[in-house]
């Protein structure tokens, strides 16, 4: 764990059995979920770093996690093709969701917690998949088709009405949550497109990609604004600061950056 305003690192987590894959923290600060390679999940306490409860059921490695906005429930995902919803009020597995075909590479709830979307798709066909469900029924409401290769990201914006995804195809995508339909495409990027999320306030998308950059777009009419260069690999993941002050990339090269954003998107 790090401190933003000195890059330092404050605290390290231990005592994994395989690579970590994925984290995710609990709304409140409290707790780290941490998936693993051989398809366990950690959770720890935050102030501690202290290792409290090993959650296991997947088979294989653990691609994605995210807790729910409330702090009911964590889901976790990967390469098994298993959604599970674990109740963090008592650590057990409450729920199964299948219906993917492929590895499961990502998933994110609505932020009023009662949806779930779900990506991915199957490395040898290149197909994708993108599934929107129901937490209190376990029913699959709807899938979202357009993509035409693995789907490696997806979030919802925050007021819940729309969906954001990128791609292998080298595209990002908004959706209309309630209906599936594709609102845009944003073309750009010259390789995969590893993550997509949007800002707090909804107005702008950031994304990384293979081919070393992140671009910051405009949801609104789907304009790229700014691409940020200085990885010197493949950028897997960027996000926005909670305020949107910054924005922060990690990379094969083995560094983090953080990018002031400044006047740019305020």
């Amino acid at each position: 764990m790090w401190e933003i305003n000195t890059g330092k690192i404050i605290r390290s987590f231990g005592g994994y059995t395989d690579l970590v894959r994925c984290v995710g923290i609990s709304p409140d600060g409290k707790y780290l979920l941490a998936g693993v390679g051989d398809g366990s999940l950690v959770l720890s306490k935050v102030d501690t770093g202290e290792n409290i409860q090993i959650l296991k059921g997947h088979t294989d490695i653990v691609k994605c996690i995210a807790f729910s906005p409330d702090g009911r429930y964590a889901a976790s995902a990967g390469n098994d093709r298993n959604i599970f919803l674990w109740n963090m009020s008592t650590i057990q597995r409450e729920r199964t969701l299948n219906a993917h075909n492929g590895d499961v590479e990502s998933v994110s709830f609505s932020s009023d917690s009662r949806f779930l979307v779900s990506s991915g798709g199957n490395w040898v066909d290149k197909s994708s998949e993108c599934y929107l469900w129901n937490i209190d029924t376990g029913a699959q409401i709807r899938s979202f088709t357009g993509h035409t290769n693995v789907i490696h990201s997806v979030s919802f914006s925050p007021d819940g009405r729309y969906i954001l995804s990128s791609s292998s195809d080298k595209t990002v995508r908004l959706w209309e949550a309630n209906t599936g339909n594709v609102i845009n495409t944003w073309k750009g990027h010259g390789q995969s497109v590893n993550s997509a999320r949007f800002s707090n306030d909804g107005r702008f998308a950031i994304s990384a990609s293979d081919d070393g950059t992140v671009k910051i777009w405009q949801t609104s009419n789907g304009r790229m604004m700014k691409t940020l260069y200085g990885h010197s690999g493949i950028v897997w993941d960027a996000m926005f600061s909670p305020d949107g002050n910054y924005a922060l990339s990690c990379s094969t090269d083995k560094t983090l950056k953080l990018w002031s954003m400044g006047s740019f998107i305020n």
